[in-house]
């Protein structure tokens, strides 16, 4: 079933077996989003359901009286947030799915909803190419011939796991993997005799040496961050995503918590998407971009050394009109050589130049660190700053550096866009194996728009008072990478005139996970 946008309804597509038949044979089915049926509501919630007795949920409406359903499974299609459709399987006996089916029926969901998002936006784009239609034809058929073959039930659900083309794994509450399909084993070179029932942590030592220790840090934060963690889910968190290098690969790795039961800790489903192409050609981007860094900042640091002797009287005094025209210049060149500094950052994040020295971090000694830099311009503006800390915060474990860098990027943000008067303040949470951050304060805000491009490279909101501050629009952007190199995500809730607060979440360095990092780190 896909979604209606304009009559707010999901409408039948596509079936296979007898209820596809008879649902097609009377002309389809229509059912308003949040209101109709067991479809609706998932399409309204964005949330699986799962009924093995439709007699006994007041939710269910049959399609057609010829169907004999008793149990019924729907899960949404959706792109990011967004529900496009469902994927929905029924039976005629009682209790015929169980939470595996479950899962497996969510993954392939997921799948689907890619390549009909991808045939959506190809279709758009490209309707004056005659080849597309065929193109969309035949994947929209094979995707219908793979949803008519697949059967609900626990030996299928393996054999469609292990044909995906991308590597998928599932690590159990206690970071053991429980799951391993062939294009993990090839990809990642770990056999599976020897990945199942294993802890993670002992495999990288076992595994030859394919996975790298940087490679296995990340791996093991995320995990740590993910594993048990039922506030990630509940909050309903987007899943984490990094990149790893194997070697000459370079891989896409996705990692989603995964509740089974009701109540109990979390697996996790990792999936691997060899990206080495992609990747050659960022690195080829990224190279151009740090040599136009390199090739600037030689005689952009010339004019600024030249234009400050020349402020400073060395050439002779000046009237006011040449120091006016010399601190234009001045300014131009500090955002010039502002913006290749940020260039040379993202060059160094995507060609993996930079590298994070993990340590256990005092996050108040972080804080004081970044307020005492800042609060000269602070108090310039009249801000009143507030820190705000519980007592016995717990280390978090990250890279000292790029932590400041990321908070000095949220403060400096918050100062540059609230007026004189205002007020800013900065707190810190524990919420189980995470510490959360927020900057908050009362300026400007952010318009909704804006806010789903804020992280964006090179982006900046359309408002009077952004455009009047000097800025290259790559400072988020670069504290989002930092971020999620350790684990964490960054986020941000915002009202148009009365301010914004900026988070982002921190792996905590509990002794468990010092000691098996403090064994994998380079020495």
């Amino acid at each position: 079933f896909l979604v209606d946008e304009l009559s707010q309804e999901v409408v039948f597509r596509a079936g296979s077996g007898e209820a596809g038949r008879l649902i097609a044979a009377q002309g389809g089915v229509r059912l308003k989003i949040g209101e109709q049926g067991i479809i609706g509501w998932v399409a309204g919630s964005g949330l699986p359901l799962l009924v093995n007795d439709v007699s006994q949920e007041p939710r269910y409406v049959p399609h057609t009286a010829l169907l004999a359903t008793q149990s019924e499974l729907a899960v949404p299609l959706k792109i990011g947030q967004r529900v496009i459709g469902v994927l929905d399987v029924q039976s005629d006996e009682l209790n015929a799915f169980s939470l595996d089916d479950v899962a497996i029926l969510q993954t392939l969901g997921d799948q689907v909803a890619v390549a009909i998002e991808n045939a959506r936006l190809f279709t758009e784009l490209e309707e004056h190419k005659a080849t597309l239609e065929e193109r969309v034809r035949k994947r929209t058929e094979e995707l219908a011939t793979a949803l008519r073959q697949q059967k609900i039930e626990a030996d299928k659900t393996k054999a469609i796991v292990e044909g995906i083309a991308d590597g998928v794994m599932v690590f159990d509450a206690h970071q053991k993997v429980i799951m391993i399909n062939p294009a993990a084993e090839q990809m990642l070179n770990l056999p599976v005799p020897i990945m199942l029932g294993q802890d993670m942590r002992d495999l990288i030592t076992r595994a030859d040496g394919v996975l790298d220790r940087e490679a296995s840090l990340r791996i093991l934060t995320v995990l740590s961050a993910l594993v048990g963690s039922r506030e990630r889910l509940e909050a309903g968190e987007p899943l984490i995503q990094t990149r790893l290098q194997l070697g000459e690969k370079t891989v896409a790795a996705s990692f989603t918590p995964v509740a089974l039961t009701d109540g109990g800790p979390f697996n996790v489903v990792a999936v691997f998407h060899d990206i080495t192409k992609e990747a050659e050609i960022d690195r080829m981007k990224s190279e151009f971009l740090s040599m136009a860094a390199h090739e600037l900042r030689a005689p952009m640091t010339s004019i600024k050394g030249y234009s400050d002797m020349l402020l400073m009287g060395v050439a002779g005094e000046h009237d006011e009109m040449q120091k006016q025209f010399l601190n234009t210049i001045k300014a131009n060149v500090d955002r010039v050589l502002e913006m290749v500094n940020e260039f040379s950052e993202i060059s160094r994040l995507e060609t993996g130049a930079l590298k994070l020295d993990f340590k256990r971090l005092r996050i108040d000694d972080l804080i004081s660190e970044v307020v005492v830099s800042l609060q000269p311009q602070i108090e310039a503006k009249k801000i009143h700053l507030t820190v705000e800390l519980p007592p016995d915060l717990p280390q978090v474990w990250g890279d000292r550096i790029r932590i400041i860098q990321v908070l000095t990027n949220l403060v400096t943000n918050a100062y540059k866009y609230t007026p004189a008067g205002g007020r800013i303040a900065i707190m810190a949470r524990w919420l189980d194996d995470t510490m959360q951050i927020d900057v908050a304060d009362t300026g400007i805000g952010i318009a909704p728009q804006d806010q789903e491009r804020l992280f964006t490279r090179f982006f900046r909101a359309d408002h009077p008072e952004v455009r009047r501050v000097a800025g290259t629009g790559l400072g988020l952007s670069i504290a989002k990478s930092i971020v999620e190199m350790h684990g964490g995500r960054i986020w941000v809730e915002s009202q148009l005139g009365k301010g914004s607060t900026f988070s982002f979440t921190l792996p905590v360095a509990d002794h468990g996970q010092k000691r098996s990092l403090r064994e994998q780190e380079p020495k």
